[in-house]
């Protein structure tokens, strides 16, 4: 049996009479037509009225009612459906809008075929579902379809996608620009067949994402171009698996001109020999920490930068040993007899501040700047590392997010039918019966999995909320009974609540969703029992970055903000857990229905109320998740 068709039995008995009551309890709207004039009803179910707001005996009364609430725009699509329905011998679907009472436009999915009933009439018969919902997500998609298009086609900065192969499928006209060859010239082309001189730096970079599966981020190449002029570029590389092919994006960012900017600097400083107070004044007002240093390696000078990067006065820094210098910038004297022998050097290091921090920094180095004395300069790139890798994993979260939205709601379209299927079948079967039971285990099996397109509609920000201002304080107050019923005797739960606490603006059943995900993935990583902490506070990410992580700080606007933490004392998370562990499915357990979404539904609630949230962790450390939430003022 067909539920399109709505053929054999019910077919059979749709004329309004002992099947009417079998036909009002189906989810969609149910009707019959006479067949010479498809557009009349001989009969609509109840469901009608709550669809559009008429009555079920408007539609039955006028001949000409159905085609009069039809869209103007929609009525030749309608009248040519109409005459296929008689022609055809299969069911006909069509999408039209009809005017509900109020004016609005309701989207329709019609499905109706021809019956021929015992006594040898002909009608029409089909149903009716609303898909205004799905037709408005549909809009909400190719908008954010267009402006990924114009973010890529009109961006300043290279990119490009390329197949497994390395061959180009897509790049817009800044790097066509690049490579001086148009965008469709790049398609279906390797990079060495286009630009030769581009291809010896980049391919290396290539071959090592195809082979690692890691990205390569912002790796600084410099290639001869065509005119015999030097070119350097920030190049980007990384995996893009969407729809289940394997794709590589790539982003090149022209830095000849900094570079060149760069080179003109160092220029200026060995012309700046011959005026001591010039030096002088660019030396102590530059914002990049710079120091003079002697040829055993002791500081001989150091600029106000360099005493706030290093954490330390300048005569403290001028006391160091070479040995203490080396320690303090996590290098060994050999690099530094081997920058003496080279006369420059580039890189990276990492400088350990007294109070214990590290911070990450790159440099350039050109000896003898003055007889026996070296200029080197840092400039601190912890923060742009910070934001860099928050960047990538924001935007593979978001390409993540919106494929299992629309997955979601593909499959939850599918579940509409199949519950149609069982609760018509459950309607038809007698109590007790094998087919009864089999046809339960449908609806109960449908039912499972709208559980889970819900949690990935939530982690794809498509899910309906219904914010209200919100005090965090009592909903954990509120809440907690359950925490401890849910975490057993076994674990202790602190709870932290700051006074003066301000609103937020969030759904509470969300949120008490997020915190109830993130304490039962707390209390499954404490094998024996431990303490689980849940703390709140005001926050203002303008004027308090350093009071939680500084990139989650930096990546929303500023201003006023509410924190929820919530801690563990568990066995912690590895680098490489605490990078997937907003991933849909991802889990470190067995895996089964629905596991390794409970903190992906967390992360989607969050971002779809106006926050963020971040995980810090250690392994042998515990964990904390934090949740920032813009501050009702």
């Amino acid at each position: 049996m067909r539920y399109g068709s709505l053929d054999l039995a019910v077919t059979a008995e749709m004329r309004i009479g002992r099947s009417g009551v079998l036909l009002e309890q189906l989810p969609l709207v149910t009707y019959v037509a006479p067949f010479e004039a498809p557009w009349s009803f001989d009969y609509v179910s109840p469901q009608i009225e709550p669809l559009l707001g008429f009555a079920a005996e408007d539609w039955v009364s006028e001949p000409d009612f159905w085609l009069g609430r039809v869209a103007a725009d929609d009525r030749e699509l309608f009248l040519a459906t109409c005459a296929a329905v008689r022609s055809a011998g299969e069911p006909v679907t069509v999408e039209y809008r009809l005017i509900a009472h109020d004016g609005r436009e309701v989207w329709v999915r019609d499905v109706a075929t021809r019956a021929t009933a015992e006594d040898g009439s002909v009608t029409v018969q089909g149903f009716l579902a609303d898909i205004t919902r799905e037709k408005e997500l549909e809009l909400a998609l190719a908008r954010e379809r267009a402006q990924t298009d114009a973010f890529f086609r009109d961006s300043s900065v290279g990119m490009a996608i390329t197949d497994a192969d390395g061959r180009f499928v897509r790049v817009n006209e800044a790097l066509a620009r690049m490579n001086g060859v148009s965008a469709e010239e790049h398609v279906g082309r390797h990079l060495r067949d286009l630009a030769p001189a581009a291809a010896v730096g980049v391919e290396p970079l290539l071959e090592e994402v195809w082979r690692t599966g890691e990205p390569v981020l912002l790796r600084e190449l410099t290639v001869e171009d065509g005119h015999g002029e030097s070119v350097s570029s920030l190049v980007s590389y990384f995996p893009v698996d969407a729809a289940g092919v394997k794709r590589f994006g790539g982003i090149v960012i022209d830095v000849t001109d900094r570079k060149r900017a760069e080179q003109a600097k160092r220029e200026a400083i060995d012309a700046l020999r011959e005026s001591e107070e010039q030096f002088r004044a660019i030396f102590d007002s530059a914002l990049d920490a710079m120091v003079i240093v002697a040829d055993e390696g002791r500081y001989v000078d150091v600029n106000p930068a360099a005493c706030e990067l290093f954490g330390r006065t300048r005569d403290e820094l001028l006391s160091l040993s070479p040995e203490e210098l080396s320690s303090v910038l996590g290098s060994e004297l050999a690099v530094w007899q081997e920058f003496l022998e080279h006369g420059t050097a580039a890189g990276a290091t990492t400088v350990v501040r007294r109070d214990g921090m590290h911070r990450e920094v790159e440099f350039t180095a050109t000896a003898n700047v003055l007889p026996g004395r070296h200029l080197s300069i840092l400039r601190d790139v912890t923060v742009r590392r910070q934001l860099e890798t928050a960047l990538w994993q924001a935007q593979k979260l978001e390409s993540v997010g919106a494929l299992a939205g629309g997955i979601a709601h593909d499959f939850n379209n599918m579940l509409t039918a199949i519950r149609g299927y069982s609760q018509l079948l459950l309607a038809r079967l007698s109590p007790g019966t094998v087919e009864r039971g089999h046809a339960e285990e449908i609806e109960r099996a449908a039912d499972r999995a709208a559980k889970l397109t819900s949690q990935l509609l939530a982690f794809g920000r498509r899910q309906v909320l219904q914010p209200r201002p919100l005090d965090l304080n009592t909903l954990v107050t509120d809440l907690s009974p359950m925490l401890l019923r849910i975490l057993g005797p076994e674990v202790v739960l602190e709870v932290d609540s700051a006074g003066d606490l301000r609103e937020v603006r969030a759904d509470p059943s969300q949120m008490e969703q997020v915190i109830l995900n993130i304490v039962a993935n707390a209390s499954e990583a404490m094998l024996i029992g431990g303490r689980i902490a849940i703390g709140t506070r005001n926050v203002d990410i303008e004027h308090d970055v350093e009071a939680s992580d500084g990139a989650t700080a930096r990546e929303l606007a500023g201003g006023p903000y509410v924190e929820l933490a919530i801690s563990d004392s568990g066995q912690g998370m590895e680098t490489e857990t605490l990078e997937h562990v907003f991933e849909p499915f991802f889990t470190t357990k067995e895996v089964g229905l629905g596991d390794g979404l409970g903190l992906s539904t967390a992360y989607g609630i969050v971002k779809q109320s106006g926050g963020t949230i971040v995980a810090e962790s250690r392994f042998g450390s515990g964990a904390t998740f934090r949740i920032f939430l813009p501050a009702l003022v």
